[in-house]
């Protein structure tokens, strides 16, 4: 090799060490960590880079990316420099829609076809079998053996063939729907993603003495999670398992393969400072005119007393029981709890793996164990049913609104509960109907509504008799609540009485709503007399007593 020709190739190494390098964040990076919140998620990608200047290019990054919320840690010899981002279009950007979930729909599909030609073959053997000797169903003769023996081996053979042929016919019916079903999921969680945004290209400039390892951060609206519930009651021991779950919605358009992750008890877009304080200024209303004054006058005339309804002795039929749906299936990734001052961290046990599908996944959380009193409740003037009730301290730590799926004694009751725990100090928790405790309503003669005048008086009275029956075994305990009414008015005047008295007059801190705490034998029979009076001006008119239309 001549001087000029060595010359030369120095000269074109010295020119590719100076000139700038990128790389493809795609080759050398992965998504490493995920937080997610109640609204959104934060997902944490690593990136490993040789030393010099680099210019670091993240394709497709996927709609939802903002910029604004990325974060770029690394080594203290990192330096970064310029970071910007630009749109993805045409066909690079339908690419990029079909990168997380292509392969998934590619495999399925794959999967499909071989079920489908399996199929075929089968039907193309089951054919020849209904045309085998012009249709007639019988085998060719056996050679060398009776002829009234050598049909008869064959024939069954034949028989057994397409029963199991039958069979696999229907076993592979049944694995291409199923096929079906997942290939739509994901037909429609790509359509989804393909519509949700605008695909961007994220570069910027680093440089570092060594090599080092970048750690970006960024903010995805399209991946978040939400608590759910799972609270089964034992009668026998009065305990209460409470178990938490997340259910995760992952449809950033990042597949999550792997990855550390995080649940966390908030969320990320919520008020982070207190409304600020203004004047309080009062508003005075001047005198109305005399008409207004009249027809205000005329508006007091009706007189509204609270508690109680229209329809309050109305015997409400049962309702239907609901069929409840089949449970979740949960992975086995134990999850640890830490707690926080701002709120509580769940983190896994081991790497998950989420798809980007948008589809629910479920993770098991926690579990309690809780001692709790177990009661019947029963509001008569509602319903003539009695309610298992249980109650408990709340526990310790944040637990937010979520979805609660309840059992009793092994038993599915519902599915569908709302639930709020932290809205009190104490769960209270019913647990469905309870049949083998009766009541009933009487009401003698001497107990049912009347109306009567008394000067410039109007006197209406009613009353009940409430009839509690057990049907257990053994012996229950029954509260229950009644709702006398209430005036705020001191021309209406209200007189109550009760036999027996009852055991609290302001049940809940609720003006009016009585409570009698019954202890109920097996077997055993105890009655409630409530009997009430208002009496109120003849010119008055009250619109919610019993009777009033």
């Amino acid at each position: 090799m001549t001087k000029q020709c060595t010359r030369a190739l120095a000269c074109v190494a010295t020119l590719f060490a100076t000139a700038p390098f990128v790389a493809h964040a795609q080759d050398v990076s992965r998504i490493v960590a995920a937080t997610l919140y109640i609204d959104s998620a934060v997902v944490e990608r690593q990136l490993k880079t040789p030393g010099g200047t680099r210019h670091i290019q993240v394709e497709c990054m996927p709609p939802g990316f903002r910029s604004a919320t990325l974060q770029i840690d690394g080594d203290p010899s990192v330096h970064l420099g310029d970071v910007r981002t630009e749109p993805v279009t045409g066909v690079d950007a339908a690419a990029c829609a079909r990168g997380p979930l292509d392969a998934r729909i590619r495999a399925l599909e794959d999967q499909k076809a071989a079920l489908q030609a399996q199929s075929r073959a089968d039907d193309l053997t089951v054919d020849y079998l209904k045309r085998w000797n012009g249709g007639a169903g019988a085998a060719p003769p056996v050679a060398h053996a009776p002829a009234t023996d050598r049909t008869m081996p064959a024939a069954d053979s034949l028989r057994k063939s397409a029963l199991e042929l039958l069979n696999d016919q229907l076993r592979l019916a049944h694995q291409l729907a199923d096929l079906d079903h997942q290939l739509a999921a994901l037909q429609k969680s790509a359509h989804a993603v393909k519509a949700g945004g605008t695909w961007t290209t994220l570069r910027f400039d680093l440089s570092t003495a060594t090599a080092g390892t970048l750690r970006l951060s960024y903010q995805m609206p399209d991946a978040s999670w939400r608590v759910g519930y799972r609270a089964a009651l034992d009668t026998a021991t009065s305990t209460l398992h409470l178990d938490r779950q997340a259910e995760i919605s992952q449809g950033s358009g990042e597949d999550w393969t792997d990855v550390s992750l995080t649940l966390a008890m908030s969320r990320v877009n919520r008020r982070s400072s207190p409304m600020e304080p203004d004047s309080w200024t009062l508003q005075v209303r001047k005198p109305a005119s005399s008409s207004s004054l009249d027809q205000s006058r005329a508006d007091m005339q009706r007189v509204e007393v609270t508690g109680g309804r229209t329809s309050r002795f109305a015997n409400l039929p049962e309702a239907a029981p609901a069929v409840a749906p089949a449970l979740d299936r949960t992975p086995v990734v134990s999850m640890g709890a830490e707690e926080r001052d701002w709120g509580t961290l769940f983190h896994a046990s081991q790497p998950v793996s989420l798809p980007s599908d948008g589809q629910t996944h479920t993770l098991a959380l926690d579990s309690r164990t809780l001692s709790v009193q177990v009661r019947l409740q029963a509001v008569p003037l509602h319903e003539l049913a009695a309610y298992l009730l249980a109650e408990a301290p709340t526990p310790a730590g944040i637990w937010p609104y979520g979805k609660l799926q309840k059992w009793r004694d092994g038993t599915l009751l519902d599915t569908e509960d709302d639930w709020s725990p932290t809205d009190s100090d104490h769960l209270a928790l019913y647990f469905g109907r309870d049949d083998r405790v009766r009541i009933t309503v009487r009401r003698p003669a001497s107990m049912t509504s009347s109306t009567g005048l008394f000067g410039s008086q109007t006197q209406r009275s009613w009353g009940s008799i409430f009839v509690v029956s057990n049907g257990h075994a053994t012996p229950q305990a029954l509260e229950l609540v009644d709702m006398a009414p209430v005036s705020q008015d001191e021309s209406v005047k209200v007189v109550s009485k009760y036999d027996p008295a009852p055991t609290t007059t302001d049940w809940q801190h609720k003006p009016g709503v009585n409570a009698w705490l019954l202890k109920l034998a097996p077997n055993q029979t105890q009655q409630v007399s409530v009997s009430q009076q208002v009496t109120f001006p003849k010119d008055v008119t009250i619109g919610n007593l019993p009777g009033t239309p």
